[in-house]
C-alpha cells in the first residue's frame, strides 16, 4: 500500500487541519469580499496606479541623490554610475492590504559611503526639483525620532520614507533581497530598525501558503480591530504587524482553508491560546544581535501576549501590551468567535462582526482624561505626541492599585480642540478641560507608532495648522475605568496620577510657561458631546433613587482630580522674620539690676541680601553663643551642606557680636575673634569680609608670615578679626593665651579637630576662651569618637567623658547596627541615638542642601557601575588569588591590607598605575614591587591605560559633553598618579585643561580658579581636581558637569569637592558621574559610603538608626577576617551585589525617580471620587533577592540596610538593551536618565568599547 504524501509544514508545527474548502466556506468567503467592499476597505484600480508612479518616483529620488552625493565626495563618474540605490515599500501595502488613504511605509536603501546626514541634507531638496513644486503637499522631516524618517505628501499619497546606509554595500544591484542577515553588519540600533520593517514583511509572505487568503483575511482582522478599539501599538495594543503574523499563524495551521474559515479559526485559537506563549512564525534565529528570549531576559519574560516577529534579529512587536489590554483583547476575542459561529450558522451578518466599539456610550461608568495643552499648535503637536507615549505608563501604574481599579482601558485616539481664550482664567479653565472657549470642530487624531515621538516635538498628526482664530490649543487622551466595589466609597489614585505628570515633565523640551498636563475624573453622562459620532446615544445621569429609612445613601463619585496643597506633606512650621530690622534674638531671663534690655538687629546692609535660611542660622549660633539657649554652655556646631554660606552668616554674626550687646549702653560683646581655617581658605575669608562688609571698618587681619604680621597688631581697636591656619596656630598659640583675650574662636572645617589629642584643639582650647563655634558641613566622617571630640570642644562635658561616651552612646549604637544585632540590641541603639540627637539638637544645627532646591538649580548625581575589560577582570582576579593577598588576609595584617586596597584601587582606575613607578608612596611602591614578583610575569603587559574600563567610557562622555554642549567638567581623583593619567587622555583628544592637586601652591590656587571659571571651553573645558586639595575654599561654578573618578572611604570629602560647583552662583543643572567598577572593593567602598551618610543624618537630624551596619574601622583598619575577605572579594556575575542589598524586583530595569517615588506613595484626595484613603507603607518582601533571617530583628536590620539605598532610583542597563525594539520603554529609560550626554554613553556597543555600563543609579536634589 503506497504511502500517503507528506504534509507540508508551514510553521513550527504540522497544521491542524489540511481540508479544502466546503461550499459554505466559499460562500461566507464571497460575503466577507462584499462587505469589505462596503465599507471601503478596497482602492480603485486608478488610485492604486498612482501609488505606483509615486514609488516609481521616489526610486528616481534616490538613485539620484545617491549619485549627487557621491559627486560631493568626488568619486569618479565611472564608479558614481554603478553605486545605486533602491527603495523598499513595506507595511499594508507590501502585505497588498491598503484601501483608501493609506500611507506607504518606504525604505530608502544606499551603499556605505551615503550617510543619514546626507538623505536629510540633500533628499527632499532633490526630491522637490524631480517631482516639480505642485507634486509634493507636505513635507516634514524628524531626523530625531528614534526611527528617523521624512513623512510627506506626494500626489496626495502619504508616505514614511525612512532611510539605510547599508555598511556591507559598495553599491545596491538592481535585484538586491533584504533577507540576508550579513546586511545588518556594521549598522547602528536606528538602521537596524528602519531595516527591519521591509525584512519582516517580506518574511510574512513568504510564511503563508496563500497570499490571497491570507490578505483577505488580515484585511477584515484590521478592520474588526480598527472599529473595536483595539488597534493602537502607542498605548499598549497590538499594531499593524501583530495583527498580520497573527493571521499568519492562522494561515500556516489552516494552509487550505478560504478567508471566512481563517477569520473563524482566528478568534477561536486566540481565545484559548496559552498566554503567554510566544506566537512564533517560524524558529528564532541567534547572531550578534540581541534577540528575544525570555530564558535570558527578563523583560522578554514578563511580555504578557507575546507575538515575535519572524526576521532577524526577532523581537517582540506586543513588547508594551497592559494587562487591561489582554482583558480587553481576550473579550473581543470572545465576541468575535460567538459572532463568527452565528455568521457560519446563517443568524448574524459580517457587518455585525464589524460594528463599532461602545467604549464611551456604555463600557465605563467612569473615566480618566489626560490634558495636554499648549498655547502654539506646534507647542501642543509635540508635547502631545510625547504624553499620548506616555498613557500607557499611567495605565500601567492603574493597574498597581489593583484593589481599587479592576480594569483600564485607553481609548486609541485622541481629540484635538482649538479654542479662543481671552484671560488666565479661561487658560485655566481649558487646561482642565472646559470647552466654553473652542471655536473649532473636535477632531480625533493618532500617532501611527511611538517611533515618531521626539525631542524635536515634530509629531505629525496629518492636521492643518494653518491660519486660525485660535489661541489654545489641547489634545485629550481618555481611559475607561472599572472601579471595584471597595473603590466605589473610597478611590484614591493620586499617586500614579502625580507619577504620570511628573514623567511627562521631564520631557526633553518640556517648558514649565509652555506646556501644560492635567488628568481629570470624568463620569459617563459628562463626557464632551463631541467625541459621540452622528447616532450615538451619550449616557444619561442615573436617576437618583430615594434612600429607605435609616440606610445612609452610597457616596457620590468625583468629577475631578486635584491636587492637595500640602502636596501630600505635613504643613511646614511657621518660622520667625529676621528681616533686616527683625531682632536676631531676644534677651531671655532677667537683665541685671538697673540695666536695661535692647534688641540686637541684623544690618540691613546684611539681612536684605541673606536668604532666610541665612538668618535663621545666624540668630541660631547668637543664641548658642550668648546662653539664650543653655545658660551653661556658649558653644554651637553649624553643620549645614556645603554651598549654604556658612561663611556669611559667620560673617554676621560676628559684625554683630563687634558692633552690638544686648544691654543698654554696654561694650559690645565681642572685642577679638579669631577664626582658624586650613591655610588654604584663609584668602577667602579676606575676600568674602570684603565682599560682605564693603561699607565697615572692621579690621582683618590675615597671619600667614610671622615675619611680616605681628600678633601685637591684633588689638581688638584697629583689628577685631584674626584668621590663622590650623598649623599656624598650634605656633602661636602661647603668646595668644598670654597676651590676648580672645571673645570668640570660629574653627573652619572644625571637623579637623576630631580627636581629643589634636594639637590644634589643644591650641584652642589654650586660649580659655568660652565661645566657640565649629563650622562643617560634615561633622561625622567616620565614626560617632570624632563627632564626640567636636561637641566637646564647643560645649565640654555635655556628654560626660570619653569613657562614657563610648559606654552609653557609641557601643550600643554601634552594636545596634551589625549585621546579626537581636531586637533588644537595635532597641536600645535605637533609644541611645535618640538620647544623643536630644542632647546635642540644642546647639547643632543642621541644614542640607534641599532648602536651596528653589534657589539652586538641580542636582544629578549618576553613580555608573562598569564593567571591567577583561584584561581589568584578570588582573583584578590575579591579584586578589596572589599569595601576597592571600598572606595579608590570612594574618590579618592591617598595614599590609591598606596597601593592597589601594593597589586593588587603583587597578579599578587603571592597569597602568600597577607600574612601581606609578606611585610615590614608598609603601605602596614596596607592596607593588613585591606583587609584581609574585605574578606571572606575562601579566605586566597589560598595565596600559587603554585597557582601563573607566577610562574608555570617560572619553566617550568627555567628547558627548564637549560636541553637544557648552559646559565644562571638574574631574576629580583622590590620587595625583590617576590626574596624570586622564590629563594624558586629554591631552590625546585634544581636550584643553588645567589641574589643581596638592603641589599647587595657596598663592596660585585662586588664580587657576579664576581662570578656570572665566575661559570658554575651548581654552579650559575641564579642571583636574585633587578631592583633598580642592574640598575646601574654592569656587567652581564655572563648571556644572563632575566626574568622581575614583571612590574615597571617607564620603566628605567627595561631597566637599562637589560643593565647590553646585553652590551659589552656579546657573545650571549640575550633572554628577561617579564611576565605579562593579564587583570589585570600589563598591563596597561606595556601600560603606551610603552607610556612613545615613550615620551622620540618624544623629544630627533625629537620631532615628534608619541606616545600615556601619563600622568605625574606616580604611581597613581592624578588619575581621571575614570582613578582609569579603572587601578583596571579585564579584564577576552579571547582576550588581549593590542592587540585591536593596531587595529590589523591578520588573522593567528600572525605578522611578526617588522623587517620583515619594510622591506617588502619597495619598492625595480626590474630592468627587471618594475619600482619602492613606497609602501603604513600604515594607520589605522576604521573596527579596537578599534572605532575611526569620527573626523580627533581621527584617528590621533589612529594611535599614536598603533605607539610604532607595534614596536613588536605578537602571538594569542589561534590561534596558532588551528593549531594542520597545521604543516606548526605552523612551521611558531616556526620559528617566534626564541626560542625553549619559544616555549616549548607554547606548554604545559593549564590543566595541571592551566595557560598559552595568548599572546606572540615579538621585536628584531640587527641581
Amino acid at each position: 500500500m503506497a504511502s500517503a504524501a507528506p504534509v507540508k509544514q508551514w510553521g513550527l508545527s504540522p497544521p491542524l487541519s489540511t481540508a479544502h474548502p466546503t461550499p459554505l466556506e466559499n460562500e461566507r468567503t464571497a460575503e466577507l469580499v462584499e462587505e469589505l467592499k462596503r465599507e471601503n476597505n478596497y482602492e480603485l484600480e486608478h488610485a492604486t496606479k498612482q501609488r505606483m508612479i509615486a514609488l516609481s518616483l521616489l526610486q528616481k529620488v534616490t538613485i539620484e541623490f545617491v549619485k549627487e552625493v557621491s559627486r560631493k565626495q568626488r568619486y569618479p563618474e565611472s564608479q558614481i554610475s554603478q553605486f545605486g540605490g533602491k527603495i523598499f515599500p513595506y507595511g499594508s501595502y507590501r502585505l497588498g492590504v491598503f484601501g483608501p488613504g493609506s500611507d506607504i511605509d518606504t525604505l530608502a536603501v544606499a551603499p556605505k559611503h551615503v550617510r543619514r546626514e546626507d538623505f536629510f541634507e540633500h533628499y527632499p531638496t532633490i526630491l522637490r526639483r524631480i517631482a516639480g513644486p505642485d507634486a509634493i503637499q507636505s513635507l516634514t522631516a524628524v531626523p530625531d525620532a528614534f526611527v528617523p524618517i521624512i513623512k510627506l505628501v506626494l500626489s496626495n499619497i502619504e508616505i514614511d520614507l525612512i532611510f539605510v546606509s547599508v555598511q556591507a554595500l559598495t553599491t545596491i544591484p538592481k535585484n538586491l533581497n533584504l533577507d540576508d542577515n550579513k546586511l545588518l553588519d556594521g549598522l547602528d540600533q536606528q538602521s537596524i530598525k528602519s531595516i527591519t520593517g521591509p525584512r519582516v514583511t517580506d518574511q510574512i509572505l513568504g510564511l503563508v501558503p496563500e497570499h490571497k487568503t491570507f490578505r483577505t483575511a488580515l484585511r477584515a482582522i484590521k478592520l474588526w480591530a480598527q472599529r473595536r478599539a483595539i488597534y493602537a501599538n502607542i498605548v499598549g495594543y497590538p499594531g499593524g504587524v501583530a495583527w498580520a503574523m497573527l493571521v499568519a499563524k492562522v494561515c500556516q495551521l489552516y494552509p487550505h482553508a478560504v478567508g471566512a474559515t481563517i477569520i473563524n479559526k482566528f478568534f477561536h485559537v486566540y481565545k484559548a491560546w496559552n498566554w503567554p506563549t510566544p506566537v512564533m512564525l517560524k524558529e528564532i534565529e541567534t547572531g550578534k544581535e540581541k534577540t528575544w528570549n525570555p530564558m535570558l531576559y527578563n523583560g522578554d519574560k514578563k511580555n504578557l501576549m507575546p507575538i515575535i516577529t519572524p526576521a532577524y534579529p526577532s523581537m517582540c512587536s506586543t513588547y508594551n501590551m497592559t494587562n487591561s489590554g489582554k482583558k480587553i483583547i481576550l473579550k473581543e476575542l470572545d465576541r468575535g468567535a460567538k459572532i463568527s459561529d452565528a455568521i457560519f450558522n446563517g443568524t448574524a451578518k459580517w457587518s455585525e462582526l464589524f460594528g463599532k466599539h461602545t467604549f464611551f456610550t456604555k463600557d465605563f461608568r467612569y473615566y480618566i482624561s489626560v490634558i495636554a495643552s499648549a498655547h502654539t499648535p506646534d507647542g501642543a503637536k509635540g508635547f502631545s505626541g510625547m504624553v499620548e507615549s506616555k498613557v500607557r505608563l499611567l495605565v500601567q501604574e492603574l493597574e498597581k492599585i489593583s484593589d481599587q481599579i479592576s480594569l483600564a482601558r485607553p481609548f486609541t485616539k485622541g481629540f484635538r480642540r482649538l479654542h479662543k481664550v481671552t484671560s488666565d482664567a479661561d487658560v485655566a479653565e481649558v487646561r482642565k478641560g472646559s470647552m466654553k472657549y473652542q471655536i473649532e470642530e473636535t477632531r480625533a487624531v493618532e500617532n501611527k507608532s511611538p517611533e515618531l515621538v521626539n525631542d524635536g516635538g515634530k509629531t505629525v498628526d496629518g492636521l492643518d495648522t494653518g491660519p486660525s482664530e485660535a489661541n489654545y490649543f489641547t489634545y485629550t487622551y481618555y481611559i475607561g475605568i472599572d472601579l471595584t466595589s471597595a473603590a466605589q466609597k473610597n478611590l484614591n489614585i493620586s499617586g500614579p496620577i502625580s507619577y504620570f505628570k511628573e514623567l511627562c515633565k521631564t520631557w526633553a523640551l518640556y517648558k514649565a510657561d509652555t506646556h501644560f498636563i492635567d488628568v481629570q475624573a470624568v463620569k459617563a453622562w459628562d463626557l464632551p458631546n463631541d467625541i459621540f459620532d452622528k447616532g450615538e446615544t451619550k449616557p444619561v445621569r442615573p436617576m437618583k433613587k430615594v434612600a429607605k429609612p435609616k440606610t445612609a445613601s452610597p457616596p457620590q463619585p468625583a468629577s475631578e482630580v486635584e491636587e492637595p496643597a500640602t502636596n501630600g506633606h505635613e504643613p511646614k512650621r511657621q518660622k520667625r522674620d529676621h528681616s533686616s530690622s527683625a531682632p536676631t534674638a531676644a534677651a531671655t531671663g532677667e537683665p541685671p539690676p538697673g540695666r536695661q534690655i535692647v534688641d540686637v538687629v541684623l544690618d540691613p546692609s546684611l539681612g536684605k541680601r541673606l536668604h532666610n535660611h541665612q538668618k535663621e542660622g545666624v540668630q541660631f549660633m547668637y543664641e548658642c553663643v550668648s546662653g539664650l539657649r543653655d545658660s551653661n554652655r556658649q558653644g554651637c556646631i553649624l553643620a549645614d551642606d556645603m554651598g549654604l554660606g556658612k561663611t556669611v552668616q559667620t560673617i554676621a554674626l560676628l559684625w554683630t557680636l563687634i558692633k552690638q550687646n544686648p544691654l543698654y549702653k554696654q561694650p559690645p560683646v565681642v572685642k577679638k575673634a579669631l577664626i582658624v581655617c586650613p591655610v588654604s581658605v584663609i584668602h577667602n575669608w579676606k575676600r568674602e569680609f570684603r565682599k560682605w562688609l564693603p561699607h565697615t571698618n572692621v579690621g582683618v587681619l590675615v597671619v600667614e608670615d610671622p615675619k611680616s604680621t605681628r600678633l601685637k597688631m591684633f588689638d581688638g581697636r584697629v583689628y577685631n578679626i584674626m584668621i590663622i591656619g590650623y598649623e599656624r596656630l598650634r605656633t602661636v598659640a602661647d603668646e595668644l593665651a598670654n597676651f590676648h583675650d580672645i571673645d570668640i574662636v570660629v574653627c573652619d572645617e572644625g571637623h579637623r579637630l576630631k580627636t581629643e589629642k589634636s594639637k590644634s584643639a589643644k591650641a584652642i582650647q589654650s586660649l580659655n576662651t568660652a565661645r566657640r563655634i565649629i563650622l562643617s558641613g560634615t561633622p561625622i566622617q567616620n565614626d560617632l569618637t570624632e563627632f564626640y571630640c567636636m561637641v566637646n570642644f564647643v560645649n565640654e562635658g555635655c556628654l560626660g567623658s570619653a569613657k562614657a561616651f563610648v559606654r552609653d552612646f557609641e557601643n550600643p549604637i554601634m552594636r545596634s547596627r551589625q549585621p546579626h544585632a537581636t531586637a533588644d540590641v537595635i532597641e536600645k541603639g535605637e533609644a541611645a541615638a535618640e538620647e544623643l540627637a536630644r542632647t546635642t539638637s540644642s546647639f547643632i544645627l543642621r541644614r542640607t542642601a534641599d532648602i536651596l532646591s528653589n534657589i539652586l538649580p538641580k542636582k544629578t548625581e549618576f553613580v555608573l557601575f562598569c564593567k571591567p575589560t577583561a584584561e581589568q577582570a584578570k588582573l583584578y582576579q590575579s591579584i586578589v588569588s596572589s599569595p601576597m593577598f592571600t598572606s595579608a588576609v590570612g594574618l590579618s595584617n592591617t598595614d599590609g591590607a591598606l596597601q593592597l586596597i589601594t593597589i586593588l584601587k587603583k587597578l579599578c582606575n587603571s592597569p597602568a598605575l600597577l607600574k612601581t613607578k606609578s606611585t610615590t608612596d614608598a609603601g605602596v611602591s614596596k607592596s607593588l614591587t613585591a606583587l609584581n614578583e609574585a605574578l606571572n610575569p606575562g601579566l605586566s603587559r597589560l598595565y596600559r591605560n587603554d585597557l582601563s574600563a573607566k577610562i574608555r567610557l570617560l572619553d566617550i562622555l568627555l567628547q558627548e559633553i564637549r560636541q553637544t554642549t557648552d559646559e565644562k567638567v571638574v574631574l576629580i581623583s583622590s590620587y595625583t598618579s590617576t590626574l596624570n593619567l586622564l590629563a594624558n587622555l586629554l591631552n590625546n583628544t585634544g581636550l584643553r585643561y588645567l589641574q589643581l592637586d596638592g603641589s599647587t601652591s595657596s598663592g596660585k590656587r585662586q588664580a587657576l580658579v579664576d581662570q578656570f571659571n572665566q575661559s570658554p571651553p575651548s581654552t579650559a573645558f575641564a579642571l583636574l581636581l585633587s578631592a583633598k586639595a580642592g574640598g575646601v575654599g574654592i569656587n567652581l561654578v564655572g563648571a556644572s558637569r563632575v566626574v568622581l573618578f575614583d571612590v574615597d572611604w571617607n564620603p566628605a570629602t567627595e561631597d566637599q569637592a562637589i560643593a565647590r560647583v553646585h553652590r551659589q552662583g552656579q546657573k545650571r543643572p549640575t550633572f554628577i558621574y561617579r564611576f565605579i567598577v562593579k564587583g570589585t572593593i570600589e563598591e563596597r567602598i561606595w556601600q560603606r559610603q551610603i552607610v556612613k551618610r545615613g550615620l551622620a543624618e540618624s544623629i544630627l537630624e533625629n537620631g532615628d538608626l534608619g541606616d545600615a551596619s556601619v563600622s568605625k574601622k574606616s580604611k581597613g583598619a581592624a578588619f575581621s577576617l571575614e570582613e578582609l575577605k569579603d572587601l578583596f572579594r571579585y564579584d564577576g556575575a552579571p547582576g550588581l551585589r549593590t542592587h540585591d542589598l536593596i531587595g529590589c524586583r523591578c520588573d522593567c530595569g528600572m525605578t522611578p525617580d526617588a522623587g517620583s517615588r515619594s510622591q506617588r506613595d502619597q495619598s492625595l484626595e480626590l474630592p468627587e471620587l471618594g475619600d482619602k484613603v492613606p497609602a501603604s507603607p513600604l515594607s520589605t518582601d522576604e521573596n527579596t533577592s537578599v534572605a532575611p533571617g526569620k527573626d523580627p530583628a533581621s527584617m528590621k536590620k533589612r529594611e535599614l540596610d536598603g533605607e539610604e539605598l532607595m534614596k536613588y532610583s536605578h537602571i538594569d542597563t542589561s534590561r534596558v538593551l532588551t528593549y531594542a525594539d520597545g521604543t516606548a520603554e526605552l523612551e521611558r529609560v531616556q526620559v528617566s536618565i534626564d541626560d542625553s550626554c549619559l544616555t549616549h554613553l548607554l547606548l554604545q556597543d559593549e564590543d566595541e568599547v571592551a566595557s560598559s555600563v552595568a548599572f546606572v543609579f540615579k538621585r536628584v536634589w531640587g527641581t
